[in-house]
This record gives C-alpha cells, structure tokens and sequence, in this order.
C-alpha cells in the first residue's frame, strides 16, 4: 500500500489491519509518526490487499463439554482450511472452557453463570459462531456480554486469516503485542446463560469453508468532503478557490487554546483532537457526516459534573473555503473525568455534525460556546461494612450536613435524607484475595458520586486493591439515582469489615466555555 497527501508528501512506511463486519471489510492503516501536510486537500491510498473469502457455511456435530474451567474436547472442522494448492482440508480443533463462574442466589431469583469459551485450531479458519444446546438439544438462552472483550480476542484470528498464508506475519506485524486473543488459530466467546445442572452442554461451532484466495485493488481519496474512488487529481483541482480568494483567518481562529473561562480561580479549556469523514450506515457507499472529539481540561481538584439541563448543545462548523457545514451536536449528559498530566482533569465529548465541507477545503473550523458543569470532590466520612454479601447501611446523604465551612455541598442545610450504601457482590478469589462490588443509591435529593475509596484502620487508602469497573444508573420516574465500583483485593489477612469513602461532587456550577478550534488533515492548526 501506498500513502500520499495532495502536495505529494508520502508515508515512509504502511502497515494494515483489519476487521471484518458481517459480508464487509474494514481496512485502517498503521501509519506511524506521519501525517499529511497542513495544506492537504486530500489523501490518497493505492495498492492491492491479498485476503482470503469462504463461499459457504457448514455446522460441525455437537460435541458434549463438560462446564469446568480447563475442560476440553477435540472438534473436527471439515473443509474449513485451504492448502498451499487452494484444496480444502479438514481442520483439527480443541473446544476449550476459559472459564464458569458466578450463578449466586439473590433473593429468590438466581443470576446468571458467565461462560467463556475459546475454539483453538490448527490452522487459520473463519469461525462464524458457536452454538449452545443442553443436553437434551434444546437451545440455550443466552444474553451475549462483554462485547468488547468478544471483539478485541476475536480480533487475532482475523488477521491472520484475512491476510494471505504467504505473508509473514510478523514482518508485517513486527511490532505487536501478543497477548491471548492475538495469537492465530484462536476464537473466543462468552455468554451469560442460566446455571445447567446437568453440568454439561452440547457445542455446535458454525464456520466457512471454500476458502478462495483474492487481491481487492485500493484506489481511493479521502478529503473533507468524503471519499472518493478511482478518482484523477485534475477533477479535484477544478473544484479548488485559489488561497487568494479564500477568507483570511482572524485573529481568534488563530487561538485553538482561547476557550478558557474561569470558576473559582480553575481554568476551563476546549480543544478538537480528532476529525473523522463518514457515514452511520455501513453499507453506504460514501459519506454524509463529519464526526469530531473535543477534548476538555480543568485544573485539579476540580472535576466535571453531570446536570440534566445541559444534554445536547451545538457547535457551528464552517470550512476553510468560507462554507457553513452545519451544526455539529455534542451530548454533555454523562460527562466522565479522568486524570491527566500536569494536575489536570480531563473529558472527551463527541459530536457529529450532517454534513461535508467543499471540495478542495483544507480545514475545519469549530467553534461556539459549550456550557459545562463544574464541581470540586469532596471526601465524606468512612463507614464500615461487613465483608459478606448484601451488607447494608443507612447513611445520611454526603454534603446535606453542614460542615462548619458554610458551603452548601448538595443541599440546603438541615435536610435529613439517607442514602443506602451496601456490598451488591462479595466473590472469594485465589491467593487469599476478593472481589467485591460497592454500591450506593441516592433518591429524590441531588448528589452526585465520583468514586468510592477503600482504606484502612488509619482511613488512608488501601494499596493492594486494583478498580475493575464501573456503573451508574438514573430513573426519572422516582429520581433515584444509584452507583456501583468492583474491586480486586489481592489478600484480607483475615479482615472481616470494609471501611469505604465515598468521593463526592460538590459546589456544582455551569460555566460557559468558549470553543474555537481548526483541524486538517495534518492535525490541529493555530
């Protein structure tokens, strides 16, 4: 594959990776340290991609797996290879039990058991799926979960089978990582499914046969205004203003860091970090809208708040030819914070904008002004909680006390509302360790958690823990809102009480941040 930009600059070096999405192939290129010039119009990539297709599907026999973690059974995969002739052959494979776990009692109801399971073959084959009956052959009713976990181990088998068996991998792959799901001649799965008694299932797995080798013939532009193929450079040349006629930039435009405003002596500061040209349907064959990230940063202890009266806002986009894209629409509904350098917390919105910039445009220019919800976290007291499943407390509400500084955290002073802290999951693990599933519910009374804290008998934070997930929920209808955080414990040296912080937003306020940012297709521009 070749890369180069409309002033002719060219990548030194292309690599490529792929996912395929049903009867579609999705090519990125792994172009590193390299991007086109700022004056770009367009780039252009040309080349030929060697991939392998199946002309069919087939079903193997049920095979019966023993639901253990570690358990396995040989599979055979008929027709599902392709020699070095072209001829099919039959595949050996092992279906393996990655793991089973879970199914606790909850009350009267009984959750459902995560089954994880990994086909393992001796040679590149293209496995479609993989089907559950009991015993007794009926079907199994599952609810898929951790779908980007499926995705990203997937994602290894297809590569290696997309490429051609010729290629070597890793010359062209030098420098991947390895970790499970990358590895060649590997597919993995995982369910939810109702506990099996019986302790067993019967595995189907559905995958191609009639492997065929083919080269697809890349000849595209990509620019500001979509994607074309097979298109001559002359045809974009003619659709090109001259830089004469173009509007000169003003001296704001050339401030990509002017959103600043201030809260309570914090800075506040909007920047664009990625453009993208595309469309929601998948199988269209161009594009019709322009995707953006906007990136924004407070300083510490300062972070970003969620308030329902600032969901969707929008951002204008115009192009460099002087041309008025349309309205770019950003959803300030959830905003997360994150650490970043420098004492900095930062949020990533995205936004989409229905609509392209003129043929020939070189630029993007956003701008606007964004209301954003900003806070302080607080610490509030530490409570104890017994290390067993369903431990409960009620405690009162953080920040509806006064604390002696006369800050009015969440509510008027004098409010006696209770919120309900407990352990939703309590699961031993190896090594001494447990994971464990912290929850809060909050209803009818404004609050707003940014995380829960372990610590010690001294109420200093606990070392040997590791945060796994996270999750928050908001019905309207009895305004209750919940939170929960799991957490890995290495060991508990015989602990029998949690002690746990709750971290909360207080001194909410809604500041307006000024936007003004460009972007080509060489990045950011002053």
């Amino acid at each position: 594959m070749t890369l180069k930009d409309s002033v002719g600059r060219k990548a030194p070096d292309v690599k490529s990776m792929f996912l395929n999405l049903e009867d579609r192939i999705f090519g990125r290129m792994d172009v590193p340290e390299w991007l086109p010039s700022a004056g770009a119009q367009w780039v252009e990539a040309k080349g030929e991609l060697p991939v392998v297709i199946s002309c069919r599907e087939a079903v193997t026999e049920p095979v019966r797996v023993k639901l253990a973690k570690g358990a396995s059974v040989p599979l055979v995969l008929e027709d599902a290879g392709m020699g070095k002739d072209g001829r099919a052959e039959d595949v050996k494979a092992d279906m393996v039990v990655v793991d089973y776990y879970g199914g606790e009692h909850s009350g009267k109801e009984r959750k459902k058991k995560k089954l994880i399971l990994k086909v393992v073959s001796e040679a590149p084959v293209g496995i479609c799926d993989i089907e559950l009956q009991t015993v007794e052959g009926m079907p199994v009713m599952t609810g898929e979960s951790d779908l980007n976990m499926i995705k990203v181990l997937g994602l290894g088998g297809i590569i290696d089978f997309l490429l051609d068996f010729d290629v070597d991998r890793d010359e062209t792959f030098p420098e991947q990582p390895e970790p499970m799901g990358w590895r060649s001649k590997t597919t993995v799965r995982a369910w939810d499914i109702d506990p099996v008694e019986e302790g067993e299932l019967q595995v189907s797995v559905r995958h191609s046969q009639g492997l065929r080798r083919h080269r697809i013939l890349i000849d595209h532009k990509a620019s500001l205004s979509g994607l074309f193929e097979g298109k001559e450079i002359k045809e974009f040349d003619g659709k090109c203003e001259s830089s004469s006629k173009r509007p000169p930039a003003s001296d704001d435009a050339a401030k990509p860091f002017s959103g600043v405003v201030k809260t309570e002596g914090e800075k506040v500061s909007a920047w664009l970090s990625l453009l993208s040209v595309g469309s929601r349907d998948v199988s269209a064959s161009g594009a019709d809208s322009i995707w953006m990230d906007l990136d924004l940063a407070v300083k510490q202890p300062a972070v970003f708040g969620d308030r329902a009266d600032v969901e969707k806002q929008s951002l204008e986009v115009s192009d460099s030819l002087g041309h008025v894209v349309g309205q770019a629409v950003f959803d300030l509904t959830w905003l997360s914070s994150g650490a970043g350098e420098e004492g900095m917390t930062w949020s990533r919105l995205s936004g989409e904008c229905s609509g392209l910039a003129s043929p020939g445009a070189e630029w993007l220019r956003v701008q606007g002004t964004l209301r954003v919800p900003v806070a302080v976290v607080r610490d509030g007291p530490v409570y104890e909680l017994p290390l067993q499943k369903e431990a409960e407390l009620q405690i009162p509400v953080p920040g509806r006390a006064d604390d002696g500084e006369n800050v009015h955290d969440v509510a008027a002073v004098g409010d006696t509302a209770n919120c309900l802290l407990s352990l939703a999951n309590v699961e031993e693990k190896e090594h001494g360790g447990v994971q464990v599933t912290v929850a809060v519910e909050v209803e009818g009374v404004p609050f707003d958690l940014e995380c829960f804290e372990l610590v010690d008998g001294n109420d200093v934070p606990l070392k040997n823990i590791e945060s796994v997930g996270t999750g928050r929920s908001f019905s309207p209808k009895d305004q209750k809102s919940s939170w929960n955080q799991d957490f890995k414990i290495g060991s508990i040296d015989g602990r029998e009480k949690l002690r746990v912080r709750l971290k909360y937003k207080a001194n909410m306020e809604t500041v307006d941040v000024p936007v003004d940012c460009k972007m080509g297709l060489g990045g950011l521009l002053p």
